[in-house]
């Protein structure tokens, strides 16, 4: 199987599931879609760059900054957050997952328009 049809089998191999390894892997991919159109040097930077450059997609970018807080706390933060209990980890990771299906939904989307274009993915199957 080639990278591009491991993209897309990613969307079909989570429906149901909520586990670490699918959302950080769909949390990555957001990441870089969001740093493809923001173009700026990171995440954050992307998203303030899409902020002034797309505030009729205020709502989305938004989720995008919250996807980036939860998942930098969970690639980041794991070992030495002594609070981040396994419950916590659990309710952490159901958050990122209704975050990105709220992101890869949203009708007109900037993120859902750029896999539809740049890598023919319908990210309506992200269950």
């Amino acid at each position: 199987m080639n990278h591009k049809e491991w993209v897309k089998n990613q969307f079909r191999a989570v429906k149901g599931r909520t586990i670490y390894r699918d959302v950080i892997i769909h949390a990555s991919f957001v990441e870089t879609a969001t740093k493809q159109l923001g173009m700026g040097q990171d995440f954050q930077c992307s998203i303030k760059i899409l902020n002034a450059r797309c505030p009729e997609s205020k709502k989305e970018i938004d989720k995008l900054e919250q996807l980036r807080k939860m998942r930098n706390r969970m690639v980041h933060d794991l070992l030495k957050d002594e609070h981040l209990t396994n419950a916590e980890v659990i309710k952490t990771i159901r958050s990122m997952k209704k975050l990105l299906r709220e992101i890869y939904n949203t009708e007109n989307g900037i993120i859902k328009k750029h896999f539809e274009e740049r890598h023919q993915i319908d990210t309506r199957d992200f269950k």
